[in-house]
Parts: structure tokens; sequence; C-alpha cells
């Protein structure tokens, strides 16, 4: 049935590994095949003490997708390795609770939506600390609106960005009170 009748499912559990350079200490997954659907019915993954869940569906004939995470006290460099390598962003430490869901089609841009909210603890980019960052984003009318509130140490600054998914170029604006 490949490519576009699949059919079965996958049951995946892990101990003591590696993906994408960051070690983890348990992870189990069930994904699910149904025609082109690929439903990721769990996906859960303990690292250094915390724990990110979620679960997803992509349907590869259409292009669409939705997914929800959370995160328990993961590390800032687990999160950061889902995102291609730039040898231009500094090392980031820290440890973030965050919940997240995303939707929309891998072929428009001006689908996708995410909502989220979640904090980031102890940050640290390269030898700059910003202490405890709290963050907000949603999406409305094609456009992701973020709301960030960095400690800087006891001294909160709040960073406001709007990235407008209805534009090919994905136009950034931002501001700081």
């Amino acid at each position: 049935g490949l490519p576009d009748n699949a059919s079965g499912s996958i049951d995946l559990v892990a101990a003591k590994g590696t993906i994408a350079g960051q070690p983890y200490d348990d992870l189990k997954t069930k994904i699910n095949f149904n025609g082109t659907i690929i439903d990721f019915e769990t996906i859960e993954m303990a690292v250094a003490g915390g724990k990110l869940s979620g679960k997803g569906s992509f349907d590869r004939a259409r292009a669409n997708y939705a997914f929800e995470l959370a995160a328990r006290s993961i590390p800032l460099a687990t999160i950061i390795s889902i995102f291609p390598q730039n040898d231009s962003i500094p090392a980031i430490s820290g440890s973030t609770d965050l919940t997240v869901s995303f939707s929309g089609n891998a072929d428009r841009n001006e689908a996708l939506v995410v909502n989220g909210n979640g904090t980031a603890r102890g940050v640290v980019v390269g030898e700059n600390s910003l202490g405890d960052i709290v963050f907000d984003a949603s999406t409305a009318d094609q456009k992701l609106t973020t709301k960030l509130t960095i400690g800087f140490d006891g001294r909160p600054q709040v960073v406001n960005a709007v990235v407008d998914f209805s534009k090919e170029s994905l136009p950034l604006t931002a501001s700081a009170e």
C-alpha cells in the first residue's frame, strides 16, 4: 500500500538514546498509518528530569497537519535542536514549561495557526543571563502575535512581535515596551 494506501502502526519504546545530538532517558511513541494520514497517537520523551508529550496528525495527500505539544522542565537545548543548526546563534541554556498547538497546511504559510504559552527559567544566551522569560503566542487574522517578558534579573523587558503569515515573505515586526 505505499505510498498512498499505508496501513498499520508503529509502537516504539526506547531508553537512553540521542535525537538530533540531544540525549534522552526514555522515548515512547505510537504512530498509526491509514492511507495518506499519519496519526501520531502518542509522543512521550523523558529528558534530564523533564517530560515532553504530544499528539498530532499529518495528511500527506492534502499536506494538512495539526499537533499539540506540552513540555515540563525540558532543557532549552532539546527544544532548539528541532530547528536547523545555525553557527551564528550562540549556546542557549535553561529549561522550559510550555504548551503549544499548531495546525495548518505545509504548502500554504497563510494557513498556519499557532497558539501557546510558557515560561523558560534560568535562560542564558552565550554568556548573558536573561533570567526567566514568559511568553504567550496566538494567531488571528493570519498573524502570529507573540509577547515575551524577559526577566533580566528583576528588570523586566517586554518584547512584542508579529509575523504576517498572509504574505509570502513572512514579514516580522517587533517592538519593546
